[in-house]
């Protein structure tokens, strides 16, 4: 059993199967979990002496009570350093790439050449060809949306 785990654990660290890297990151936590007690009921047998193993046991207990106020400060650290540093892209463009593809590539241009304009702008030829990484982008560090409207945005392309 204990195996299985360890080679489930790994597979999830090298091949990160969901689409949020903190869901990969809470599946790897939560199946770490569920190796160390697995690990720990090996030392449930009659043989071993049970005032070692309920030391072993508090012992095991303590380190984890002691880390959920760490979780938890780790959480509000980073809530915070990114309200401060807020998010990395002002807008994304949103657009058809044939009908206005060449319009949102002089918008952009424009925009960036202004000396009072702040922030980045993102569009999606720009970013990353994995459609995961390019939707966390456009969710998760984009501060606005701009659509590109013409008569081809919603159509797919042949």
């Amino acid at each position: 059993m204990l195996l299985v785990l360890i080679g489930s654990l790994c597979i999830i660290n090298s091949f990160r199967p969901w689409r949020v890297n903190k869901a990969n990151i809470i599946d790897a936590i939560i199946l770490s979990g569920t190796i160390v007690v697995v690990s720990l009921s090996g030392l449930f047998i009659e043989d071993v002496d049970k005032n070692v193993v309920a030391g072993f046991c508090c012992a095991m207990l303590i380190l984890v009570t002691a880390f959920i106020p760490v979780a938890i400060a780790y959480g509000l650290y980073q809530r915070i350093m990114h309200a401060k540093v807020g998010k990395p892209y002002s807008h994304f463009i949103c657009h058809h790439k044939a009908a206005t593809g060449s319009f949102a590539r002089l918008l952009k241009m424009l925009c960036s050449g202004r000396p009072d304009f702040k922030g980045k702008i993102f569009i999606d030829s720009d970013g990353p060809s994995d459609l995961d990484k390019l939707y966390d982008m456009v969710g998760n560090q984009t501060d606005m949306l701009v659509v590109l409207c013409s008569g081809a945005l919603l159509t797919r392309p042949v």
